[in-house]
């Protein structure tokens, strides 16, 4: 039996157990050498291709707040195949490997609002801005 099947029988082992189906998978991803993108709590710059925006109407480089992890393969390898001709005539197979972080499941935000104790109450600031015309 190999590693895969393992992880595999202690998924199916937590599914009779109803894990949620989210936990199950992050734990098959994290056994298979998957790492966590980002951490629960941490303030950030929203990124849409590692966050997912729980809002919506979060901008690229906005301050955001993770709400719950992503995961990341960072061992993932693509392979390019291109066709290459030097004569105009005869065709080559060029084939390209390279080892990249593939993003599994982005990370959850949302947007980040600093608390700041000596601002004024709602209220005060709009009869404020009403008064000033």
């Amino acid at each position: 039996m190999d590693v895969t099947d393992k992880n595999l029988m202690v998924a199916f082992e937590h599914l009779d157990r109803n894990v949620p189906a989210r936990d199950i998978l992050e734990l098959l991803c994290f056994n298979s050498g998957g790492e966590h993108i980002e951490a629960r709590g941490k303030v950030t710059k929203f990124n849409p291709l590692i966050h997912r925006d729980l809002e919506g109407g979060i901008a690229p480089g906005d301050k955001v707040k993770v709400v719950d992890v992503g995961m990341v393969n960072p061992k993932a390898t693509r392979r390019t195949v291109s066709h290459v001709s030097s004569d105009g005539v005869n065709v080559e197979e060029k084939v390209t490997e390279e080892t990249y972080r593939k993003v599994i499941s982005r990370a959850t935000v949302r947007r980040f609002i600093a608390s700041n104790k000596s601002a004024p109450p709602v209220d005060q600031t709009i009869n404020n801005f009403i008064g000033s015309f």
